[in-house]
């Protein structure tokens, strides 16, 4: 039972992916609770979300291989908008809003 489990475990988190990055302003100001959205562009969407930290670091798992649009948003900034295409993820991206 052990062993199925270990198995089941590893193989969900091999499906995943972590996007890491940071959300600032252009004098490199963190900005503080922006707001990370991914939405998948498959037949299925799925949205996935994340609020910057204080120092406007951000985290978001994706699914491998599934293509999305990263939209990154603040109030009285305009919104960034990013497309992953699902094959080559970066580990970080940074947005300056």
């Amino acid at each position: 039972m052990f062993s199925f489990l270990f198995l089941s475990a590893e193989k969900t988190y091999s499906q995943t992916k972590t996007l890491l990055g940071i959300v600032s302003d252009s004098l490199n100001t963190p900005l503080e609770n922006a707001n990370v959205l991914a939405k998948s562009l498959t037949e299925k969407p799925a949205i996935k979300f994340a609020i910057a930290d204080n120092k406007g670091r951000f985290k978001i798992e994706l699914q491998k291989g599934v293509p999305y649009e990263i939209s990154v948003s603040y109030i009285g900034y305009k919104e960034q908008i990013f497309k992953l295409d699902g094959i080559s993820c970066p580990e970080n991206l940074n947005f300056k809003l």
